[in-house]
């Protein structure tokens, strides 16, 4: 429920906004080893998040690096 709720508002967002970007699902919320008992993400799960942010920032090129 809560998870296609969300997805549908910020896809929506998505197509309304022109600097709005859709990454998708990551990881973290499917993998038991990257979580938290409480569903946060653990040290891996946000050294994941962080490497996936980057590089889509960087393959889209919103942040230029070299």
């Amino acid at each position: 429920y809560g998870y296609e709720r969300y997805k549908s508002l910020i896809t929506s967002l998505q197509t309304e906004r022109e600097q709005t970007y859709l990454y998708g699902p990551m990881r973290v919320t499917e993998d038991e080893t990257l979580r938290l008992p409480d569903k946060h993400p653990n040290e891996r799960g946000y050294s994941l998040i962080a490497n996936n942010l980057f590089n889509f920032l960087q393959s889209n090129k919103i942040i230029p690096c070299d």
